[in-house]
């Protein structure tokens, strides 16, 4: 007898999958909907949306508020029916749960690092990495995180507030009338629209800690959504190495209540088959000091204590 179609028991052929419009956004779409055509033999249809972290590019990210910047649109865009699965970079998701919207999978991780990505005159100079860079020297980033751990781990270059999609940045960094050296991007999405080459510079962990969940995916849906089928999607997209370590690093960020207004960095390792490892950076705003340091729980109770690390951790930073 054969197998049964993946999901012919839900008597559906499209899934409208909602996202930002931006290239990297919908490239990290059709990653995504190829993946679930393939597992599942169902097409999905992409919808793009504008959000208002994507439209207010004049300021800073932590001057505009740090609550569904990148997310709004497309969640009521969820709750209207207008759109069955809405696809978010990790990262851009506040930590409330969310009854109604809740985060069906987790995963699809690609490096956590960031990149260091020098200008030509940089290179022409023989610049290869922050520690080459001339005192005074003006690093393009719209991440107050890595403004933070560039102002502690090399005091006399200068983080200059960049904003846009990935190709604008790049394209600032070439043009003389803005001054940069460098940029500082998140490796994960240079490498998924395939814009990395030898030229650019995997930044250390330690020193450049990134954001909870940076380089992965989550993928969000109505609570309506047939529970078979939600659990279907996760099994395509996830993997539980991976989704514990993304639990236990958003666990850190809601034990801090930080966000975009929050220079913080979490990573998570699965360190053996009973142990996380996690990585973490965090600094004060008003008095620039800084916590980094890493820590090891069980398996088991990882999310956790990681909630009650970050709660503890918040007290000691002004």
């Amino acid at each position: 007898m054969p197998a049964p179609h993946p999901i012919e028991n839900l008597a559906i052929n499209t899934l409208k999958l909602g996202t930002r419009r931006s290239p990297l956004a919908l490239k990290q779409a059709q990653i995504v909907a190829a993946k679930l055509s393939q597992a599942l033999k169902i097409s999905c249809e992409i919808v793009g949306f504008e959000t208002k972290g994507d439209l207010v590019l004049e300021k800073p990210l932590h001057t505009i508020g740090s609550k569904g910047l990148f997310t709004a649109e497309l969640e009521q865009a969820l709750l209207a029916g207008s759109i069955d699965l809405a696809l978010h970079c990790l990262k851009d998701l506040p930590t409330e749960e969310n009854r109604d919207l809740p985060l069906i999978a987790l995963g699809l991780r690609e490096s956590a690092h960031d990149l260091l990505v020098l200008s030509e005159g940089s290179l022409r100079s023989g610049h290869l990495k922050l520690a080459d860079l001339p005192a005074g020297s003006r690093v393009g980033t719209s991440s107050l995180r890595r403004s933070a751990q560039l102002a502690h781990a090399y005091p006399a270059l200068l983080a200059v507030n960049i904003r846009g999609n990935v190709g604008t940045r790049l394209a600032k960094l070439q043009d003389p009338a803005q001054d940069l050296s460098a940029l500082i991007l998140a490796e994960a999405g240079l490498s998924r629209l395939g814009l990395c080459d030898g030229s650019q510079c995997q930044l250390d962990l330690l020193e450049f800690t990134p954001a909870p969940g940076q380089g992965a995916l989550a993928l969000q849906a109505s609570a309506s959504l047939d529970p078979l089928l939600a659990a279907r999607l996760a099994a395509v997209l996830e993997e539980p190495s991976e989704k514990i370590c993304l639990l236990v690093e958003r666990a850190f960020l809601a034990g801090t209540g930080g966000g975009c207004q929050t220079p913080l960095g979490a990573h998570a390792l699965v360190s053996s088959t009973d142990q996380i490892s996690l990585q973490v950076f965090l600094a004060g705003l008003s008095d620039g000091a800084v916590i980094q340091s890493e820590y090891v729980f069980e398996r088991e109770n990882a999310p956790d204590r990681a909630y009650e690390l970050g709660s503890s951790l918040r007290s000691q930073i002004a």
